[in-house]
């Protein structure tokens, strides 16, 4: 694999098993496979394992290995959000009540991703997610400070209007 620079090797070694998920049950490789596969400490196989994990779509069985979940069939809303296309889209068809919106330290895998420097303050927003169905998601989010400042405390509106409150 020919990684990218200025993107963490653990999350494009994290798109590419993604990518590689066939059906549901399916048993990934070992992490020692994994590891001679992309050339990568182990420590790196299992940070990109935890991201598939932490968004539903591995799950691990002590001592039998690590399996693809259900993928997600035609349900929009159900999709793994990777491209600014998805973000969009997503954005189109929900809305978002955000619930909290705190600067704080940001943790140094995030910091890292997010290309801030180690010990950097940026925004945690929590929110939920809703749909035409009601409320489907609960979602963390880590915010650069010159975004997060920008971001409305509140957002809450209907469906049909579109409209945001707060700052």
């Amino acid at each position: 694999m020919n990684f990218r620079p200025g993107i963490p090797r653990y999350l494009q070694i994290a798109d590419a098993i993604r990518r590689d998920l066939k059906s549901e049950g399916e048993r990934i490789p070992s992490e020692h496979a994994l590891c001679a596969t992309y050339r990568v400490s182990r420590p790196t196989i299992r940070q990109a394992l935890d991201v598939l994990v932490q968004e539903g779509r591995l799950y691990r069985h002590a001592g039998r290995g690590t399996f693809a979940t259900a993928v997600a069939g035609n349900d929009r809303r159900l999709r793994v959000i990777g491209s600014i296309d998805d973000i969009m889209a997503m954005g189109a068809e929900t809305w978002f009540e955000v619930l909290t919106r705190e600067r704080m330290p940001v943790p140094a895998n995030i910091a890292q991703a997010l290309r801030l420097p180690p010990g950097s303050h940026g925004y945690r927003i929590c929110g939920v997610r809703h749909g035409d169905g009601g409320p489907f998601q609960h979602a963390t989010a880590w915010l650069p400070p010159a975004i997060g400042r920008r971001c409305p405390t509140t957002i809450c509106p209907s469906p049909s209007s579109g409209s945001s409150s707060g700052t």
